[in-house]
C-alpha cells in the first residue's frame, strides 16, 4: 500500500445529501493518567460515596461480611494533594460486634502485654490478634476524628457518623501498585508532612 492509502478522506464533506456535524464533546470521558500517589500523609474528607471511572459506586457503609460472622465498615474518602489534585479512595475495616465486649477488650490488653515485641502471628492466639488489629484501627479512627464511635442496637457501627468529617490519611502502595490507606491522624496534624 502507498502512503496515500492512509491519507484522510475529506470527500464525505462534499458529498451531496450528507450533513457534516460535530460529535458531542468526549473530553469528560478521557482517561486521566493513573498511577499511585507517593507514600505519605494526605488530608482527606470522608464522603457519602463516589463512582469509579468504570461506574462502580463506592459508599461509606457498614454491612455484614460475605460469611456473615463479622462486619465490614467501608469508608469512602476524597483526598487532596498539595497541588490541589483530588482522588477518591476507600478502605475496609473488618470487625466483629463481639470485639467491643468489655471482657474481650480486657483479654486483648492482656494478650498485647503477653505478645509485646512479637513479630508476626500470635501463636495459638490468632483470633485474639485479629480482634487486636481491628480494635487498633478503629481506635486510631476514633482518636483522629475526636469522638467516640456510635453503634446501632444490633452492635454494628453507624457509618453515617463519619460522613463529612476530615482527617489525615497515610498512603502506602500495595503489591499491585495501587494506593491503600494504612493509618489515620487528626485533621491537620500531619500538615508538615503532606505530599
Amino acid at each position: 500500500m502507498t502512503a496515500s492509502a492512509f491519507a484522510p478522506d475529506d470527500s464525505y464533506t462534499d458529498t451531496p445529501g450528507l450533513v457534516s456535524e460535530e460529535v458531542p464533546s468526549l473530553v469528560d470521558f478521557a482517561e486521566e493518567p493513573g498511577g499511585a500517589w507517593p507514600k505519605g500523609w494526605y488530608p482527606a474528607e470522608i464522603v457519602e460515596g463516589y463512582a469509579t471511572g468504570k461506574g462502580t459506586v463506592i459508599t461509606t457503609k457498614d454491612e455484614a461480611s460475605k460469611q456473615g460472622d463479622s462486619r465490614n465498615l467501608r469508608i469512602a474518602f476524597t483526598v487532596t494533594r498539595r497541588d490541589k489534585q483530588t482522588r477518591n479512595i476507600n478502605t475496609l475495616i473488618n470487625y466483629r460486634v463481639t470485639d467491643f465486649n468489655p471482657a474481650r477488650l480486657a483479654q486483648i490488653k492482656e494478650m498485647r502485654d503477653h505478645f509485646k515485641g512479637t513479630r508476626g502471628a500470635w501463636q495459638g492466639q490468632e483470633d485474639a490478634q485479629r480482634t487486636s488489629l481491628a480494635i487498633a484501627t478503629l481506635g486510631q479512627l476514633e482518636k483522629s476524628l475526636g469522638f467516640r464511635l456510635r453503634r446501632t442496637e444490633q452492635g454494628n457501627l453507624v457509618a453515617g457518623q463519619f460522613v463529612g468529617k476530615s482527617l489525615d490519611t497515610r498512603f502506602t502502595i500495595d503489591e499491585n501498585g495501587y494506593n491503600d490507606i494504612n493509618a489515620f491522624a487528626p485533621s491537620g496534624s500531619k500538615k508538615g508532612e503532606y505530599k
